[in-house]
Formats: structure tokens, C-alpha cells, sequence
């Protein structure tokens, strides 16, 4: 958080004058002043700025930081800071000192109190940042560009140095509990914001993923990245007379967005369906294996014999029928059940999928604009509060001084009025400050309009951010209707036959009607033998039609030739089920897991709310700044940033 006080020299008197006899007062009544208790509640926001050179080494890092406390009275400030050095108090009226790696002081309130401080320290940052400069596809320096033209190349490296390692727990595509070990970098949304001079440079090339602002000739590229562990961003420019601003990178521990994997639950009931089509396959083979395990135990050559063996085969012929028939009930049965799945798969609800992801991208866009006006409006509230305090800061000094002449001179009249006036306008400045009541009506102050507007800007952020993700990630809802039209393709196929890599595959309509003729021909054979019962001749032919039988009910369990064309078995159709369904639950699974480590993600992010450490019962929020020092005469002196 960057804060800048000006004060007029006149103002700065009066204020140094008061502050005096303040301190003598006070050391008048130390013994009896009031001892400071702990406030209700602590929001502490904490703004990190490492200050770099122009490749990104770190020369400094000073964190700002914001207590906002909740009490009446004199509040106690507790804030750990180990390692700390160089304390500053930027808040008019506190004045902490730093006790065993603590921040401790002590503030007045009447309800709500905010603190501000600043230190230095040596700890670790959370990323390592490195600039790269290219000029006409050579490296340099950063000092040799300036004043230098051609083609520049910057490139960033951001490193993520926070790694976890911990175990997730998530259903597979079976619907078992697994556990998994995993290492994940704790996510980081990084903003590097190249702000470049429109007189001098054209960009060239630039990330698609860019967000471009332009102020007068000075076009800013906020370019978004999560380092995972590492993450790059390289802009190129058509420079002449080149000078580079600063570069500043915003980092915030956050997951940007999370893929929905809600589909993961309509893959399982697809899978299931699968499973239950492989089952009734091999319900198929079952029967035509058991239909040739009876042909093998029944010797044709005994009917050429005798007029007894002829009743034998009738008796056959009739258990083989039987057997076809109850193919056929299968083969049935198993073609309406995938009438019901094909049926099931609506491709036609995937219709709107592309309408969806353009109003996600226009939502993003319009929630990222209404996003940088309430930044904007919380930038004119925190001006327009700083000015106001300068003003309080100065009438109570003026307050102070006329009070006291009043009561030095008690029988000066406009003395006395002069105070009562300065008093009524210091209360009414702390009303316009904080609020409090004015004629008789409440009056909300510029503090809780900035609490409300920043509530609101802190919203459209996470919206923002959010919703941008949202319509990243959207792209892949195109997939969708192609994988179920390929699916419901495929179960046609299998229910009414196709060509399946190139070779021509008969369908489960196929078997059904394969099955009845069968069942025909035998009824048709065993009443050919009854009318025919007393010539023994015709059943010479009855070994070779056994035969046949056999070897077309072997290639409809195994696959193989029938009457000169190769056809795939139930077998295949089985292992071929099998197969689709195993690799479907596997995508599920992968899709669990990776539900599963975006959650530990977020968690990790959310969990990272203090670079230096929070009071006690206290809530965070961190945002880490990276200054990296321009090039040229153009640069800025860093106490500026530091501010």
C-alpha cells in the first residue's frame, strides 16, 4: 500500500508546537496514564515490496503494513515481525517500537482505529523474478540499452519457491477411496504491468493472454501467470531512443480459477452402461459355447445307421433349436438395452455450450471493467480521507493553542469563541471522518464509505479473476457434444452393425437375426427328417450339416470365417466393451484426482494471508509488490515506492 503525506510548512508548526507540550503534559502524567488493553478485533493487510534492480535481483524489501483495529479506548498493537529492522511509523499519534521480533504500540479509539508501519527485512520471498534484455536477438546489459534503437526483447522468469508435498483422498472410476502422495507449488497469481512509451516503442509481440490499458501515449501490458513452478512472459518492441519505465509485478496468493469437472459423474453412469453390454456379451458366448459343447458330444455318424439314430438327431436338432431361440431371446434383450442408452445420450443439450462460453467472456470483460472503477473510486476515497486527516491534524492543533488562550485570558470574548468554533469544526470534521451525528441526523463518514467501496472492490477482483478462469477454461466444453456423438456413433455401430477400422462389423441386430433363422432352419431340418423318416439316404448329408453348424456357431463366439467372410466374435465384442469402459473410468479417476489437488491448492493459497505473521486471532491479507528499476534517465527514486 503505497501512502504519501504532504503538509504545509505553516501546518507543520502548529502541529510540531502541540506535539511539545503534548509530551510535556504526558510526562506530567505518565504515572497515571491508562493502561492499553487488547482491541475486540485485528484485519491486518499486509503489502510487500521488494525493491530490484533492473534484472531483478532484490536489493531491499520493506513491508508496509495495516492494522485495522475494532475497541474503544487505547487499543494495544501486538504485530509479530521477526527479523524486522528499520521501524517507521506512518500514523500520526503512534509510535511503536519493535520488542524480541514484535511490533508493539498503542493507538486511541473511539470504536475503529487504523495503524499504519513500515519495516525492512531479510526473508524469504515467495518468488525469485529475473529480467532478461535481447536487443537485435543479442543479450545486454540493462545500462547499455539506454539510448540505444532496434528490436528489444524482455523477458520475465517468475520462479515459485513455496512447495508443498501432501496427500489427497478421491474416488476413482469404480467409486473405491484412494489415497495419493502429491507436490504441488502453492499457487501464486503474478501481474507483471510493462508500461510502455508510445513515443519511442511499438509492441511487436505480446503474450495473448495480455491486458492492455492506455493512458495518453503510455499503453500498459498487465500480462496474468500462475508460476507452477516456473512461468514466462516475453513482450517485443520496435524500439528507438530506448528508456524503460519501472516494472512493477503484483503477486497474490490465490488459485485463479478451477476447471469444472462435473462431467466426471455422467463418464461413470456411460461406463456402467458399457459394463452392462460386455456382461450380456459374454451372456451371448456363454450360450454359443454351451449350444458347441453339446454338438461335440453328439456323434452324426450313428444316423446313417439306424432308424434309431434318426430319432436321436431329431432329438438333437430340437435341444439346437432351443439353444437358438434362447440366443435370440438374449440377442434381444440386449438390443433394447441399448436402444435405452443411445436413446439416453441427448447430444442436442450441448446445443447452447458455444452461447455459453461467449457470455462468459463478455461477463468477464464487463466484471474486470467495473472492477477498475471501484479501484479507482477507492483511490479518490483514500486521497480525499489523507487530506482530511492533514485538516483534523491541524484544526486540533489550533483547537489546542486557542483553548489554551482562552483560559489564560478568560475575559476575552472572542477568544472564547474563537475555541467554541474551532471545537464545533473539529466535530465536525471527525463526523465527516468516521461519522457520528449533525443536526440531529446520523451522518455516515468517508471511512465506512471506503470500507463499503473496498468491500466491493475486493469482490469484483475475486469475480473477476474468477470469471476470466471460467472463460479460459470454457474452450473445452466445445469437446464435449463430439466425445458423446462419438459414444452414441459407437453403440449404433454395435447394436446395428458398421464398419469398424475399415473392416465391416455385423451389429446385435445382426445376431438376433442370425439366431432366429437358425432356430428356422433347424425346425425346418428336424420336420425335413420326420417327412423324410424312411429314407435313410437323405441323412448321408446330416455329418456335414453338423458341421457347418459347428463351425458357424464357433465364429460367432470366437470370430472367424462364415461362408467365406471374416467376422469378429462375441468375444471381441466383450473384450472390446471392456476396454472402452476401463479407459472411461480411468478419466474419471484422473478427473477426481485433479478435483482433488485444485482443492489443496486453494487451500494452500488461502492459508498464505501473512508475509511476516499476524496478531493474535487476527484475519489477513497480503499482496507482495516487486519493483524492478527502469532503464534510462526516466528512472524513479525507489523512496517512492516505498512510501
Amino acid at each position: 500500500m503505497r501512502t504519501v503525506r504532504f503538509i504545509p510548512n505553516r501546518l507543520l508548526a502548529v502541529a510540531t508546537t502541540a506535539a511539545l507540550v503534548l509530551a510535556v503534559i504526558g510526562t506530567q502524567t505518565a504515572s497515571s496514564a491508562p493502561r492499553a488493553a487488547k482491541p475486540e478485533s485485528v484485519a491486518d493487510s499486509e503489502t510487500v515490496y521488494a525493491i530490484c534492480d533492473a534484472t531483478g535481483t532484490v536489493s531491499k524489501t520493506v513491508v508496509v503494513d495495516w492494522l485495522h483495529l475494532t475497541g474503544e479506548g487505547l487499543l494495544e498493537v501486538a504485530d509479530p515481525a521477526p527479523g524486522a529492522t528499520a521501524l517507521h511509523s506512518l500514523t500520526d499519534g503512534f509510535a511503536p517500537e519493535l520488542d524480541g521480533g514484535v511490533v508493539r504500540g498503542s493507538i486511541e479509539s473511539s470504536g475503529n482505529a487504523d495503524v499504519f508501519y513500515r519495516v525492512e527485512t531479510k526473508a524469504t520471498l515467495p518468488l525469485d523474478i529475473t529480467v532478461r534484455y535481447e536487443l537485435d536477438g543479442v543479450e545486454v546489459a540493462p545500462s547499455e540499452l539506454i539510448g540505444k534503437s532496434g528490436r528489444l526483447a524482455i523477458t520475465l522468469h517468475a520462479h515459485n519457491r513455496f512447495e508443498r508435498r501432501e496427500r489427497i483422498t478421491f474416488e476413482d472410476g469404480s467409486g473405491a477411496v484412494r489415497s495419493e502422495e502429491v507436490t504441488y507449488s502453492v499457487p501464486f497469481l503474478c501481474i507483471p504491468q510493462f508500461k510502455i512509451d508510445g513515443t519511442r516503442m511499438t509492441v511487436l509481440e505480446a503474450p495473448e493472454s495480455a491486458q492492455v490499458a492506455v493512458t495518453g501515449s503510455t499503453a500498459t501490458y498487465a500480462i496474468p501467470m500462475v508460476p507452477t513452478p516456473d512461468a514466462t512472459a516475453t513482450i517485443v518492441l520496435d524500439a528507438r531512443d530506448i528508456e524503460l519505465e519501472p516494472l512493477i509485478v503484483s503477486v497474490f496468493p490465490k488459485l485463479p480459477g478451477s476447471a469444472d469437472l462435473s462431467i466426471a459423474g455422467q463418464l461413470a453412469k456411460a461406463a456402467d452402461a458399457l459394463d452392462g453390454l460386455a456382461t450380456l456379451a459374454a451372456g451371448h458366448r456363454q450360450v454359443v459355447t454351451g449350444i458347441l459343447d453339446g454338438l461335440e458330444g453328439f456323434d452324426a455318424s450313428a444316423v446313417s445307421g439306424a432308424a434309431q439314430g434318426l430319432g436321436a438327431l431329431r432329438a438333437g436338432l430340437g435341444q439346437l433349436a432351443d439353444g437358438a431361440n434362447g440366443l435370440a431371446t438374449l440377442a434381444q434383450a440386449q438390443a433394447q438395452y441399448l436402444d435405452g442408452v443411445i436413446a439416453g445420450i441427448d447430444t442436442g443439450a450441448f446445443d447452447d455450450l458455444a452461447q455459453m462460453r461467449d457470455a462468459l467472456e463478455q461477463l468477464a470483460q464487463g466484471t474486470a471493467q467495473a472492477r477498475d472503477g471501484a479501484e479507482q473510486v477507492l483511490a479518490l476515497l483514500d486521497a480525499q480521507i489523507a487530506l482530511l486527516d492533514q485538516v483534523r491534524s491541524s484544526n486540533a492543533s489550533l483547537l489546542a493553542l486557542a483553548q489554551d488562550r482562552a483560559a489564560a485570558y478568560p475575559t476575552d470574548t472572542q477568544l472564547a469563541a474563537l475555541a467554541a468554533g474551532l471545537a464545533q469544526q473539529q466535530a465536525l470534521l471527525d463526523a465527516l471522518r468516521t461519522g457520528g451525528v449533525v443536526g440531529g441526523q446520523p451522518v455516515p463518514g468517508l471511512a465506512d464509505t471506503r470500507a463499503a467501496v473496498a468491500g466491493l472492490a475486493q469482490g469484483l477482483r475475486q469475480t473477476a479473476d474468477g470469471m476470466a478462469a471460467i472463460a479460459s477454461q470454457a474452450a473445452a466444453l466445445g469437446q464435449v457434444p463430439a466425445a458423446f456423438e462419438q459414444i452414441k456413433a459407437a453403440l449404433v455401430t454395435l447394436r446395428d452393425g458398421g464398419a469398424v477400422a475399415g473392416q465391416q462389423m455385423p451389429g446385435l441386430t445382426d445376431t438376433l437375426d442370425a439366431a432366429r433363422r437358425l432356430a428356422a432352419g433347424l425346425d425346418a431340418v428336424t420336420a425335413g427328417l420326420e417327412a423324410q423318416s424312411g429314407t435313410l439316404d437323405d441323412l448321408a448329408d446330416a455329418a456335414g450339416m453338423l458341421s457347418e453348424l459347428k463351425s458357424a456357431l464357433s465364429a460367432l463366439a470366437s470370430g472367424g470365417s462364415v461362408r467365406g467372410q471374416q467376422i469378429p466374435g462375441l468375444d471381441t465384442s466383450k473384450a472390446g466393451l471392456t476396454a472402452l469402459s476401463e479407459g472411461m473410468r480411468g478419466g474419471v479417476s484422473q478427473m477426481h484426482r485433479g478435483e482433488a489437488l485444485q482443492d489443496a491448492m486453494k487451500r494452500a493459497a488461502d492459508s498464505y494471508t501473512s508475509f511476516l505473521g499476524l496478531p493474535a486471532g487476527a484475519t489477513g491479507r497480503l499482496t507482495i509488490m516487486y519493483r524492478i528499476e527502469g532503464v534510462g534517465s526516466g528512472q524513479r527514486d525507489e523512496s517512492a515506492t516505498e512510501r
